[in-house]
């Protein structure tokens, strides 16, 4: 399984980068009590799940350009698989939108697969009012690989000087259902330093 978590982690990192709803803005705010933290790096800030592990890097692929802001996996595994969370951050010398560099980030990394199902594409707005684009969709690395749900999204943080990118995706069990948490937890991400 070491295998099969280096594997996902390496296509994100190379390409940068429903049932059971928790609609119920209750049951979300129980569930960011009970099973959250806050991750800060110099220019983002995050709520997490508290008891994933992090990767360390020794263990991950070197990205193509940016850095491993974050990567972490769950303790626990569902179909013999680990749920996976990587932040990847690299700087832009142009200007784009969010939006726009997320749906470009989607047309670059679905073509890493050797079998791809797109589930939903929605408009988001961040946390703290950046809208942008997220996707999740179903894919395999390889014919022998295990079948994943990946939940992916880009958010560009701009100071006066520099544009930030993040390229977040969390990779799940085909099996889950439990989907708008982690859209949520994404959304959490928010800028420390935005230009006005």
């Amino acid at each position: 399984m070491k295998k099969y978590t280096l594997l996902i982690l390496s296509v994100f990192l190379t390409s940068s980068c429903i049932p059971f709803l928790w609609n119920d803005d209750e049951a979300l705010s129980e569930w960011e009590e009970a099973a959250t933290k806050t991750f800060q790096s110099e220019n983002v800030e995050m709520l997490i799940p508290s008891n994933w592990q992090e990767i360390w890097e020794s263990n991950l692929p070197v990205p193509k350009s940016g850095d491993i802001l974050l990567a972490l996996k769950s303790t626990d595994k569902s179909d013999n698989l680990y749920r996976t969370l990587v932040i990847l951050e690299d700087t832009l010398l142009w200007n784009i939108s969010s939006e726009q560099y997320a749906r470009n980030d989607y047309q670059i990394s679905i073509k890493k697969y050797s079998w791809f199902r797109e589930l939903a594409q929605k408009s988001i707005q961040y946390q703290d009012g950046i809208n942008s684009k997220l996707y999740i969709f179903e894919a395999k690395y390889n014919p022998d690989s295990p079948r994943m749900k990946f939940i992916q999204s880009s958010k560009i943080c701009k100071d006066e000087n520099t544009n930030y990118v993040y390229n977040l995706t969390i990779a799940l069990p085909s099996s889950a259902t439990d989907l708008d948490k982690y859209e949520w937890l994404i959304k959490t991400l928010q800028c420390k330093k935005q230009e006005a």
